[in-house]
């Protein structure tokens, strides 16, 4: 959509210059402000680009001001503002705040937020994150979250700087270039730290009808991480770059549909994946969702690490080898058997039961079905799943391939789109004789994800726009 944008620029010899970026050219007021009583008003016809404007400032005025009656929509109106006099004359009072949800134009505002936090190898985390508020969308925006390690001793922490152009064009409605990181440990000694830098931008197509509840978008990134194979095989850890890019479309209109195409790869492989996500409801807020996965190495060495394969059993905090997700206990074994490690990201093959099985580096088909039972209490959020797959793996010692088809069954506790249970309850012969292998009880076979996204407030806003 066209949007209104005017920017205060600078004053001269009682002569303002007002710039002008976007599509729309309406009437603008200046006003002329004495701390908060307005001094002068005056009102100026559409332009476009740049212009002077005559403007009659007197020992009064402090301060300058765009549309001091919040008469107009403008789209960002942190650059309404110049004072008359000193240094700095375009910024804002510099204002700190915990919890700022709204931008206040008339502040450069500082939000800083106390957090606590734990995994296994930093233990408990103390620190604080500073954030950008997410509302209105900003042009730049920021979430810097350092924390001190006290099972380390060192800092530790993520952060993200992203800066939104708004294009109007035929193309695309928004651009995000973003520049991330994060700094955990790996083990509980100082210094024992895994590190990711990425650089990325995201595309978000244009609307054809703003009314419809269709969104599509590409991703494209750059990552610099530390090797997750070289932290595993012990030897010195070294970093390697990793490439993405995605394609993304969804679309809410009456069935919930959307799908996903990847390309993953580094400098000795490169894969390829489609997801398919689609939603049947019966009753309110209930429905079977229904997954479908398909992924293939495109080009791979023969002593390409495991890391890397494609998994039956979902991601596993050593297979998420961008760091992409958040994990309580990233480094341990999937098939051990604490708590920790039951921790999973659904994804690939996407069964609920961990096996060593089906693992492929060359391709895997999955089908997965969720299930919400339909008269169940909304207090108890249980869900049924089915999961079927076919991958062709390799066997080793031999080192030759084979296709082979498994499934498993079972039931999930979801809580929200945050956390979920999953309890294992049926599965191939193959499937379940090697997970009877890995545990003593059935309660090892339980696991669970955790995603932050849902609660993440600049995710939210990113959806709505």
């Amino acid at each position: 959509t066209k949007k209104i944008d005017y920017k205060i620029s600078r004053l001269k010899n009682d002569k303002v210059l007002i710039k002008t970026k976007q599509q729309i050219h309406g009437p603008v007021s200046i006003c002329g402000l004495a701390g908060d009583s307005i001094v002068f008003e005056k009102w100026v016809d559409g332009f476009e680009g740049r212009r002077w404007v005559d403007v009659p400032v007197t020992d009064k005025v402090n301060k300058l001001k765009i549309d001091c009656k919040g008469d107009i929509p403008e789209l960002h109106r942190s650059n309404n503002t110049l004072r008359t006099k000193g240094i700095f004359r375009k910024a804002e009072p510099l204002k700190f705040r915990m919890i700022s949800p709204i931008e206040n134009p008339d502040y450069t505002s500082i939000n800083v937020f106390p957090v606590i936090g734990w995994n296994n190898y930093n233990k408990f985390m103390l620190g604080g994150v500073l954030y950008s508020s997410p509302a209105p969308s900003p042009r730049f925006e920021y979430q810097m979250m350092p924390v001190y390690s006290f099972g380390s001793g060192d800092l530790a922490g993520m952060g993200k700087i992203k800066y939104n152009i708004l294009p109007y064009n035929k193309i695309f409605r928004k651009v995000s270039v973003y520049i991330a990181g994060r700094q955990y440990a790996f083990e509980s000694n100082k210094g024992s730290y895994y590190q990711k830098l990425a650089l990325g931008a995201d595309f978000y197509f244009k609307k054809k009808d703003l009314k419809r509840k269709v969104s599509n978008f590409v991703n494209l990134e750059i990552n610099e991480a530390t090797d997750m194979n070289s932290l595993l095989t012990g030897r010195e850890y070294s970093y390697k770059t990793y490439y993405s890019g995605r394609y993304h479309y969804i679309n809410n209109v009456h069935l919930p549909f959307e799908f996903t195409v990847s390309f993953d790869g580094s400098d000795d492989f490169l894969k390829s994946s489609l997801t398919l996500n689609y939603r049947i409801p019966y009753s309110y807020k209930k429905g079977l969702d229904i997954r479908f996965f398909g992924g293939v190495f495109l080009f791979r060495p023969d002593d390409l690490p495991s890391v890397y394969d494609y998994t039956l059993s979902g991601i596993s905090g050593i297979n998420d080898y961008d760091y992409d997700g958040i994990f309580l206990g990233r480094f341990e074994n999937p098939a051990g058997k604490n708590f920790l490690s039951k921790q999973f990201i659904y994804g690939y093959g996407g069964f609920g039961l961990f096996t060593t099985l089906g693992n492929s580096n060359s391709w895997m088909t999955s089908l997965n079905l969720n299930a919400a039972i339909p008269l169940m209490p909304s207090f108890m959020p249980v869900s049924v799943y089915a999961n079927v797959a076919m991958t062709r793996e390799t066997v080793i010692p031999e080192n030759i391939y084979k296709t082979e088809i498994y499934y498993d069954l079972g039931a999930k506790l979801n809580f929200g789109d945050v956390f979920k249970i999953y309890f294992p309850a049926y599965a191939s012969k193959a499937v379940w004789d090697n997970s009877n292998a890995m545990t003593d009880n059935y309660w090892q076979k339980i696991r669970f994800s955790i995603y932050l996204d849902p609660v993440n407030p600049f995710v939210f806003i990113q959806n709505i726009f």
